[in-house]
């Protein structure tokens, strides 16, 4: 599966590879949105440094912008870190996070270059 979506203690980590559909997205997003509420989640590291294509449309983005949105109003601390390395990936999650701002989401996002630097945003350890 090109999303492998990992639980950790305070957070969760999804690891993207390959081609990722929004189709992959929309259904690691809804396990990913149901785990936060159970386990009180306050972080996302979502890893696109293997992925090789993110197969979304601008349509796509906006509905996982809205679905994310939406749910920021329910589980509102969440911190968001987007790791990818990729230039062609980056300015579709860039699409996202402008869109997202621009819903008044409020999830704190950032973007890394490296698992590590999101780490150390989150102030946690590898698990």
């Amino acid at each position: 599966m090109p999303i492998e979506l990992i639980l950790e203690t305070y957070g969760q980590h999804w690891i993207c590879s390959g081609h990722v559909t929004s189709a992959e997205i929309s259904s690691t997003n809804k396990l990913s949105l149901k785990a936060a509420e159970e386990h009180n989640h306050w972080y996302t590291l979502i890893d696109f440094n293997e992925a090789e294509e993110l197969v979304m449309d601008d349509l796509d983005i906006v509905d996982v912008s809205i679905e994310d949105a939406a749910f920021s109003r329910k589980h509102p601390n969440l911190k968001l870190a987007v790791v990818v390395n990729k230039a062609h990936l980056k300015e579709k999650l860039m699409k996202y996070l402008m869109v997202s701002w621009a819903l008044n989401s409020n999830w704190e996002f950032r973007v890394y270059d490296t698992v590590e630097a999101a780490r150390d945003w989150f102030n946690v350890q590898d698990p």
